[in-house]
């Protein structure tokens, strides 16, 4: 698979991120403030829909694929949920980063809403992977954008596709940018 292309568009998309940022400082006269960069991805493809299954092959060539696209960006943090398809998905972005992944424990709204407004402060001017699901991906957007929380399909995530990659860029969370990529091998939608 030729990858390059893929990452000509996600280098290109960071840098127009990062200058859009630059420039909104300049032009304000702000001072200088940190960028969060906030990967989210689904868990990659599962065998079935039992509670708790396994990646399928090809999810496990997603979630290398997934260290392999993120392998030259250093990320502070990688975060999975206690389900094997989410630790299974980010298991290899998080080694090759030399990373232990840590879990969200409780997917309850407020829980997650506590988790991640720490992870958030922790990792302030970093970046971070989320490993999640997609019902969860829409309430991390809301909740990195400070919006009303509820857990909702959204623009960002369609529950058949496994190949979104979403970043959130912000300075402060009421100017989040959100950039939504596809990674890996595209996933149909039936």
């Amino acid at each position: 698979m030729n990858r390059k292309p893929f990452f000509l568009i996600l280098f290109i998309s960071i840098c127009f991120v990062n200058h859009l940022e630059a420039q909104d400082n300049r032009s304000a006269g702000a001072t200088e403030k940190a960028t969060t960069t906030v990967f989210l991805v689904r868990h990659a493809e599962k065998v079935d829909e039992s509670s708790d299954p396994e990646l399928t092959s090809a999810g496990k060539e997603r979630a290398q694929e997934l260290a392999y696209v993120l392998s030259n960006v250093k990320l502070d943090a990688v975060y999975d949920t206690p389900f094997i398809r989410t630790r299974d998905t980010a298991k290899p972005t998080a080694d090759n980063q030399g990373l232990k992944a840590e879990t969200i424990h409780s997917l309850r709204l407020e829980d997650l809403k506590s988790f991640v407004e720490l992870a958030l402060e922790k990792h302030k001017g970093g970046t971070i992977l989320f490993v999640s699901h997609s019902n969860i991906v829409p309430a991390l957007i809301k909740i990195i954008k400070q919006e009303e929380l509820t857990v909702s399909r959204s623009e960002y995530m369609n529950d058949q596709a496994y190949d979104d990659l979403i970043v959130v860029s912000y300075e402060t969370r009421d100017n989040v940018r959100i950039l939504n990529l596809k990674y890996g091998k595209r996933t149909p939608i039936r």
